[in-house]
């Protein structure tokens, strides 16, 4: 193109969907001409308003709804009837596409992260890196080695039970006996392996 008899080259970039880009670790907006770092705020709210930002409800191609474990959304189902006191009506498949745990592609229902995370037969086929590690250190340096070390595979909620029986299997647990009664003592209460 020219302008007042010189060359000059035009080019259009396109506004990109997987904003916000980096420059060494940090992350600018145009100002009129000028390049300005953003500040952490527009950053996040950039990241979370990306198009397929949403981890959990992202569909895993390889799976199928045979990759779900029923009987566990059957479960589920049942305790949520006994929490709410509602009685759900629709059909299960319907209630993980409402929960955003199955998603029609193609014409079929598909499982999303969240879905195999929480009702899969075998979440970890597709997500290798979905468990929870525990281990057990000798004292209070970890340069001192560790007594156990456990891998804790499943859904979400069986990895949580999980790790909870891992905990309550090494506190200490003792007691006293006060007239004829015995009175257990824990080195934590119960619910607060939970919190």
């Amino acid at each position: 193109m020219d302008l007042n008899g010189k060359t000059v080259i035009v080019v259009t970039v396109s506004r990109s969907e997987d904003r916000p880009h980096l420059v060494r670790g940090r992350a600018y907006k145009r100002v009129g001409a000028a390049d300005v770092q953003m500040s952490r705020t527009e950053y996040e709210r950039l990241l979370r308003d990306r198009p397929g930002a949403e981890y959990d409800g992202q569909v895993i191609a390889q799976a199928t709804e045979d990759d779900i474990a029923w009987d566990k959304v059957e479960r589920y189902l049942a305790l949520r009837e006994r929490v709410t006191g509602r009685r759900v009506t629709i059909p299960p498949q319907q209630v993980l596409q409402a929960r955003g745990c199955l998603v029609e592609a193609d014409g079929t229902l598909c499982p999303t992260i969240a879905g195999l995370l929480l009702f899969g037969v075998n979440p970890q086929a597709f997500l290798s890196r979905s468990y929870i590690t525990v281990v057990r250190f000798r004292g209070q340096n970890t340069a001192h080695g560790y007594y156990d070390r456990r891998d804790l595979m499943g859904t979400l909620p069986e990895m949580v039970d999980a790790a909870e029986a891992y905990l309550w299997e090494h506190i200490q647990h003792g007691g006293r006996v006060r007239g004829l009664r015995r009175e257990d003592l824990h080195e934590y209460p119960r619910p607060a392996l939970r919190g």
